[in-house]
């Protein structure tokens, strides 16, 4: 056990004030792409081998379905987090078996919840019971509190499209008793199922100009699932025909319902002003860029753009689904659910060719 060490703390020129604070004794996490709890480490550090080095409390490696594998583990704190950054519940099942979600509890050994899922109705092509629909590699078991990138990549002489997903949620008022003041606050609630967002040019209205702005169309689909957002084809530019599994590629952003919020009334604000797409300026892919950037806190707009030669204007920086799908993967708080398998790395030129 780590000793207290006093810390003196300049207060003015003539007084200081001691403090003590036990070193060890926070835990900061290391995770893999599922949120998993892979290593963690305390605060305090240890000479070794002539430097400094970090004290490691925990480590482990899982299971597809979150059981931790014996012999490649190390727990010298018991740290109740692990398994996609879930609470462990050892009482009952023992060690690691059991992991708590807010809404149900999964049995790691299994690979199964133990009660009924809560948007069961929702989702008929599965059990009840199943765990991220039996997609543990690459999927988790989803919160709320997301946003998502919906990307149908440029590819076979097709340009392309960007769209948006974001949770939706219901607002309850509740009464709480703070310093013995009774205060209402607001609590949002996900509802399980998010709106779907588009931008393009009037589907009624080829484009004729890629300078000039057109009419634009704002499509929008309320209380879509999570299934439909990844398998179904949401999008009024893309064809059921040439899109028989909805998008090529989706990319989850772990928020805030304020965040959310904010990213909805952002949008619905882009609405109501009518604004024109500009096929150079102001396309799907500028559209769908806005929320990643404010889900994200991060700026992706130049990373999100490529060179494109137009005729007799030379060569221009646009924002191309492609480009926005290779900018927005490398998020901090980005999780890949469904994969292009390397369609995003072809350039416009290359895609709109059919190379």
């Amino acid at each position: 056990m780590s000793l207290p060490i006093p810390v003196n703390i300049a207060m003015s020129k003539n007084a200081l004030k001691q403090s003590i604070y036990p070193l060890g004794k926070k835990h900061y996490e290391t995770t893999d792409w599922l949120g998993n709890v892979r290593v963690t480490y305390t605060d305090k550090k240890s000479w070794q081998q002539n430097k400094f080095a970090l004290n490691v409390s925990s480590s482990q490696d899982y299971y597809p379905f979150g059981a931790v594998m014996e012999g490649r583990n190390l727990e010298i704190t018991n740290y109740r987090f692990g398994f996609q950054g879930q609470e462990g519940d050892d009482e009952v099942y023992g060690k690691n078996n059991l992991w708590a979600y807010k809404y149900r509890l999964h049995d790691a050994r299994l690979g199964r919840f133990f009660s009924v899922d809560p948007l069961a109705d929702k989702y008929p092509n599965n059990s009840s019971y199943v765990f991220v629909a039996n997609m543990p590699i690459i999927a988790i078991d989803h919160d709320g509190k997301d946003v998502y990138l919906i990307i149908y990549t440029t590819a076979e002489g097709e340009s392309g499209h960007a769209a948006i997903a974001v949770e939706n949620y219901k607002a309850i008022e509740i009464t709480v008793i703070e310093n013995g003041i009774e205060i209402k606050k607001t609590i949002y609630e996900k509802t399980g199922t998010f709106t779907f967002y588009e931008f393009g040019p009037d589907v009624k209205k080829p484009i004729k100009s890629l300078v000039l702005p057109v009419k634009g169309f704002y499509g929008k689909i309320e209380n879509v699932t999570i299934d439909e957002i990844i398998n179904k084809n949401l999008s009024t530019y893309e064809s059921d025909e040439n899109k028989p599994n909805g998008p090529n590629g989706v990319i989850k952003f772990t928020t805030t319902p304020e965040t959310d919020l904010k990213i909805k009334e952002k949008i619905e604000r882009k609405i109501a002003s009518k604004e024109k797409y500009k096929a150079l300026k102001n396309n799907c892919s500028d559209f769908a860029m806005e929320p990643v950037e404010e889900a994200t806190e991060e700026n992706i707009s130049s990373d999100s753009k490529e060179n494109i030669d137009i005729p007799i204007l030379g060569t221009k920086k646009v924002t191309t689904p492609n480009a926005l799908y290779k900018a927005a993967v490398k998020s901090k708080n980005a999780t890949v659910v469904k994969d292009p398998k390397g369609e995003q790395n072809k350039s416009y030129r290359q895609a709109r060719k059919g190379e």
